[in-house]
């Protein structure tokens, strides 16, 4: 059968409304110029699980915290634009039990935004909150630093956001499975409700991580990546609930 490669330029178009995820191997990368955001964009053909090329919108390079190679296994979460069955716009990379953030729910992309995003999200001590759930996911949210957020679903089935550190400050102590009870500012961000977390406990090896102090200020500033290690009650183990 004869293989035809479909070149879509980048545009502004109209996103269907139905979400959904990708899987597939990566054929080619490349980067192309866009009007839109006067900047080069990553682009991916991707040959999906059942034979399809489809072409994948990413973001700027400088964004990605993370390399992405041809013959790749991947997965994204994104939306095909209307009358352009092959192009697909990416909101999310899964990688690693990891979701790497590139465009928020509305498809606004975040390589513009972030920086504003993130001053604007203050800690309030007057609105602490202490819950417990189960870690179904791990996104990366902001390149710039490597933030880290999680969902958990709570024991009556909700599914909350909260907000943690760096990735190089939390050192892979907690994993998608994990239970954990967390103590945080409960703020709202772009109209969702989430958790600024100031103290975890991962109830599956019982140790406990200090992300910020009464205030909310972060602990991992002034930290030098690699150095410092987590928070400063890491390793200690408490008994019963805070």
């Amino acid at each position: 059968m004869k293989r035809v490669l479909i070149t879509i330029l980048l545009g502004i178009g109209i996103l269907s409304a139905q979400e959904i995820k990708i899987k597939g191997e990566v054929i080619e990368k490349r980067e192309v110029f866009s009007e839109e955001y006067n900047t080069e964009i990553v682009e991916l053909s991707i040959k999906t699980e059942d034979g399809k090329i489809v072409i994948a919108s990413l973001c700027p390079k400088w964004f990605l915290s993370f390399d992405i190679q041809k013959g790749e296994k991947i997965e994204l979460l994104g939306r095909f634009r209307e009358q352009e069955q092959f192009r697909f716009m990416v909101r999310e990379i899964i990688k690693n039990e990891f979701r790497y953030q590139i465009r928020d729910r509305n498809y606004n992309p975040l390589w513009i935004r972030t920086p504003v995003r993130m001053r604007n999200c203050f800690y309030n001590p007057q609105t602490e909150v202490c819950v417990k759930g189960k870690i179904k996911e791990i996104c990366i949210v902001s390149p710039y630093s490597l933030l880290v957020e999680a969902n958990i679903a709570l024991e009556n089935g909700e599914i909350v956001r909260l907000r943690l550190a760096p990735s190089w400050y939390l050192r892979e102590r907690i994993k998608v499975g994990d239970e954990i009870e967390v103590r945080g500012s409960q703020i709202r961000l772009d109209g969702e409700k989430m958790i600024m977390v100031r103290e975890m406990q991962n109830l599956r090896t019982r140790e406990i991580i200090t992300l910020r102090d009464m205030q909310g200020f972060p602990l991992w500033s002034g930290y030098r990546k690699g150095e410092g290690g987590v928070g400063r009650e890491t390793g200690r183990k408490r008994r019963g609930r805070w």
